[in-house]
Formats: C-alpha cells, structure tokens, sequence
C-alpha cells in the first residue's frame, strides 16, 4: 500500500513533505484558493538535491498529485493541463465517480485503470516517471 497525504500548496509543505516518508502528496487546490506559482514553487521544492544525487534520479521521492477545482459548467479542463504542465504526475478530478463524468476532462483512461485509487494511481505514476527521466551518473 502507499502512504499519501494532502497538503497545501506552500514551500514550507513541500519541503517537510519531502523529506518524510510518503510515496506521494495531494497538493489540495479543491478548498484552497487556486494558485499556480504557489503549486510551482511547491513542486519545485520537493526536490531535495541530496536525494537526487542518492537516488540516482530527477523524479521527486515523494509523487506529487494535485487534486483541481470542480470541473463543472465552466469546464476547467485548463487548470488540469496548467497542473500538468507545471510538473505534477497525477490529478484528482473531485465528484467525479464514473468514466462518464471524467470524460469530460480526457483524464481518466479507460477500463481498469477508471477506477485506481489515488494511492496506486501515484504508484504506477511515479514508476513511469522514473522509467522516463531515467537515472543520473553519481558522481
């Protein structure tokens, strides 16, 4: 099983959340105010240049996810992809509880795969991750 927690988007978060021992992070913008610097500089802090070089790798020791405000009317499929953009592995879609209503965004992939906790979703996120950004030389 993962271990993951939701947190605000703060610098301060990130950096303890980093260092602990979760396999990954909620970055909670549903009842947090929207802000994409703040989930920047967040993402941005949960490297940690000594993991980095003891891992072997760029990816974060902690997958960060990021649970966006409601897709409703307005169709804030833009938030998903200004997340992603930004470096998150992962988004939460809230009150979406079938393929159906998360179609809408183009998130969810079909079958199986729809119905992933955020806890495993983090887990097959951060391994493709990893698998991608491939290993540094240590030096």
């Amino acid at each position: 099983p993962a271990f993951v927690t939701f947190s605000a988007a703060t610098p301060e978060n990130a950096m303890a959340i980093g260092d602990a021992a979760y396999d990954g992070v909620v970055f909670e913008m549903e009842h947090n105010p929207y802000d994409i610097r703040a989930l920047r500089d967040s993402l941005q802090y949960l490297l940690n240049r000594k993991q980095i070089v003891d891992r072997g790798t760029l990816a974060p020791a902690v997958t960060p996810i990021v649970r966006i405000p409601p897709n409703g009317g307005e169709m804030n499929q833009w938030i998903a992809k200004q997340v992603l953009d930004s470096g998150a592995y992962g988004i939460v879609w809230p009150h979406v509880s079938r393929f159906a209503g998360a179609e809408g965004g183009g998130a969810a992939p079909a079958g199986a795969a729809a119905r992933a906790t955020a806890a495993s979703a983090a887990r097959s996120v951060a391994a493709r991750r990893r698998s991608a950004f491939g290993t540094i030389a240590r030096l």
